[in-house]
């Protein structure tokens, strides 16, 4: 790291760093550089390899923020090295979020694509794997979200809000879903199911257990 002190203020440079967290390797791609303001730092990072994935981060921290954040081909993998879902997710995940508004009641835009996704249940059971898409908006305790599932036949939606201070749900889910995602224990029977079932719920209540 460098430190340039001119003119009563600082800036930081890293430009070189690589490691691993939870047997993840990083490596800094780009030099990254943190220059005090007025109100904060501006941080740039063009770059941090997480796995075979790159996260970047250019923007304003302090009482105000404004943020852009990007997730590019990050192996979903990944995820059991950080939390445990014994699920073995599969995929690649690419994703951009524009945080704004104040430190103590941020704002998170965001939008994703994840592509090749499965998991173990659904590798066994020799189901196509899917593309996930989507996009929402996170502000005082909300979450708003629209969701598109594709691939192997399935098409469907799921938009709605989940309050994170109430935990109360209110998500609608639409669109078509193969047989094969549905009767997996007939078709071990030797019943074989062709077509899809249409899809129209409403998911309610609370996500308190």
């Amino acid at each position: 790291a460098n430190l340039a002190i001119g003119d009563d203020r600082f800036a930081l440079t890293l430009a070189e760093f690589s490691g691993r967290y939870q047997n993840v390797p990083l490596e800094l791609a780009q030099a990254a550089t943190l220059i005090p303001t007025d109100s904060g730092f501006n941080l740039t990072l063009p770059g941090l390899n997480v796995g075979s994935g790159r996260v970047s981060a250019n923007g304003q921290i302090g009482d105000q923020l404004n943020i852009d954040a990007q997730l590019d081909g990050f192996p979903l993998g990944l995820i059991e090295n950080f939390t445990s879902t014994g699920q073995a997710i599969d995929g690649n995940l690419t994703a951009r979020a524009t945080i704004t508004g104040s430190s103590s009641a941020p704002k998170v835009d965001y939008r994703y694509q994840a592509n090749g996704f499965s998991v173990a249940l659904s590798r066994s059971n020799q189901l196509s794997s899917l593309s996930l898409s989507g996009s929402g908006t996170f502000a005082n305790n909300q979450l708003s979200m629209q969701n598109d599932i594709q691939g192997g036949g399935a098409s469907a939606r799921a938009n709605g809000t989940i309050n994170l201070a109430s935990n109360a749900l209110n998500i609608d889910v639409s669109g078509q879903l193969p047989f094969e995602y549905l009767a997996q224990p007939p078709s071990r029977a030797g019943i074989r199911l062709t077509g899809a079932a249409s899809i129209d719920a409403q998911i309610t209540g609370s996500t308190s257990v």
